[in-house]
Order: C-alpha cells, then sequence, then structure tokens
C-alpha cells in the first residue's frame, strides 16, 4: 500500500507495480479524499489525526479547513488534511484485498511519501497490525506531538527516506521552510519507533 503526498494524487509513484508484478505482489495506490473548501478545492489528503489542534502549526498557517472537518465542527488554524475517517477507509480496502485476492497477510507492507508518509506513521500508530510485513518505508515524518508508536509496530523496521536539505518536512524537526508547519525530528521519530 503506498499512500500519496497532498494533493499528489495515487498515480505519482506507479513505478512499484513494475516491481510487484515482476514479483508477484499485489500493489495498492489508494487516493485519499479532495473534499476542501471553496477556497483552494482538489487536494487530495490523508486524515493524520491533525484535525482541532493548534500545536502543530504557527501563528502564521492560513486555515485550510476541509469540508468533512467544517462538518465536524474541527477546524482549526493547524488544518489542512481532510478529516475523513481514512482508518476506517485502510481497514475496510484490506479487508477487500484480502477477500478478493490469494494475500499472505503477514507480509502486508504500507508506505508513503510526504502526508502520505505523516499518514503511514499515524496509520501504524492507529494499526499496528499492518506492519505486519515487518517494514514500513516513510518519506515524511509526523508532526510535533504524534510519537504513538505502540509496541507491536516498535518491533518492525522503519525506512525513512529523507533529503539532507529538505525545508518541506525539516529532518531535524521543528518550523518548516515556509514557516506553517512544526514537525517531529526524524532523531526523535527513530528513538521512539526502536
Amino acid at each position: 500500500y503506498w499512500f500519496h503526498g497532498w494533493s499528489s494524487g495515487s498515480g505519482q509513484t506507479n513505478e512499484f507495480v513494475t516491481v510487484g508484478q515482476a514479483n508477484d505482489v499485489i500493489t495498492v495506490y489508494p487516493l485519499g479524499m479532495a473534499d476542501e473548501t471553496e477556497k483552494s478545492p482538489g487536494r487530495n489528503s490523508w486524515n493524520v489525526g491533525d484535525a482541532n489542534r493548534t500545536n502543530t502549526c504557527t501563528r502564521t498557517t492560513g486555515d485550510v479547513c476541509y469540508t468533512s472537518c467544517r462538518n465536524l465542527n474541527m477546524c482549526s488554524r493547524c488544518n489542512c488534511f481532510t478529516c475523513v475517517d481514512d482508518i476506517a477507509f485502510v481497514r475496510t480496502l484490506i479487508a477487500r484485498i484480502n477477500e478478493g485476492y490469494c494475500t499472505d497477510e503477514s507480509r502486508l507492507y504500507v508506505g508513503g511519501a510526504s502526508n502520505g508518509g505523516m499518514f503511514t506513521y499515524y496509520l501504524a500508530g492507529q494499526i499496528p497490525e499492518l506492519v505486519t510485513g515487518g517494514y514500513l518505508l516513510m518519506c515524511g515524518q509526523p508532526m510535533v506531538g504524534w510519537l504513538n508508536t505502540p509496541a507491536l509496530a516498535a518491533e518492525s523496521y522503519m525506512i525513512s527516506l529523507h533529503g539532507r536539505s529538505d525545508d518541506v518536512l525539516p529532518p531535524a524537526g521543528g518550523v518548516d521552510g515556509d514557516d506553517m508547519w512544526v514537525y517531529e525530528s526524524l532523531n526523535n521519530t527513530f528513538y521512539v519507533w526502536g
């Protein structure tokens, strides 16, 4: 399962399809919801549990509240992702794939980039049995305050890919280059995971 980044859509990382076909692996590219308001409609995203919080962004962050968050009265200046129950969506998706195909549930792998990487980490915290394959591939770290790694997930391996000079998801953590979002550091993330 590969989860796309904010507003990226599911088709940007389909290079895993070729690898999967060559190795009899089912590759799945779910598509997050794009239920933003009229301010900036159409950005697909994943719910990383950030709704209604104010400690994951700076005071300069503007309000981008998705319709799903507004309907739940969970808008805050830090909202930049959907409030759709993506955990339930992933549980349902996995169940349907397992019912429809011959799968080995002990070899389930999840990964994502940017918002998808944040969601992958959040997902492992909400459904730790997802990382039964032993690996979690991330290109993104959690927002500050979201290091909630359960013991079952911590027994697996995390592969985290980042650019050393990345200011969108800064490896050292803290505030991003746009002075909007606040992230955990990779050192803290790895410490808690291991």
